[in-house]
């Protein structure tokens, strides 16, 4: 048999993200972003399956060559899993002026602790286009905001011979 049977493979999860944007003056706005500030997973079964290729076994071929003939042996574990996701968070600030903002942003993930800095050009109400420059990594942010509407699209540079990461996001939302 391989794998799991679909009864044993069934997993759950909760997970709390709190948000808070506070205005500090009439021109400046902090905010901080918790993912995960409570968080369980819980897997009911998962496979631990450990193989080792051993090649004590030779066998000559049809030259009279000796082979070493590979063959594996291992075993399947089982056992359940209870985890928590791991948090991230981010504390940035807003500093408003005549025609957008400028963005100063703090982020922690699994990867590591960065800064970014911004600056949001407002094109009319709700409407925004951005710039962010992550410090250290050489990663540049840009992005559309509209009422219904945001994309965003991250890389590693400006020289496309040397980008290794592109991201691309879109969100379109609508009340029903």
């Amino acid at each position: 048999m391989r794998g799991l049977p679909e009864s044993e493979t069934q997993s759950n999860g909760i997970a709390l993200d709190v948000a808070i944007v506070v205005p500090l003056s009439d021109r400046l706005r902090a905010g901080i972003w918790v993912e995960n500030l409570y968080s369980r997973i819980w897997q009911r079964t998962l496979q631990d399956i450990t193989v080792k290729v051993a090649t004590n076994t030779v066998e000559p071929d049809a030259d009279g060559f000796l082979h070493a003939v590979p063959f594996m042996q291992g075993r399947i574990d089982r056992r359940s899993l209870n985890a928590k996701a791991k948090q991230a968070w981010a504390i940035g600030m807003a500093w408003q002026q005549r025609k957008g903002s400028w963005l100063l942003l703090a982020e922690h993930d699994a990867v590591g602790t960065k800064a970014s800095v911004g600056y949001a050009l407002t094109l009319g109400e709700k409407r925004s286009v951005w710039l962010m420059r992550t410090v250290g990594n050489g990663k540049w942010l840009v992005g559309v905001n509209m009422p219904q509407c945001q994309f965003h699209l991250s890389f590693d540079g400006f020289n496309a011979n040397n980008v290794k990461r592109v991201s691309t996001s879109f969100c379109w939302s609508f009340a029903y």
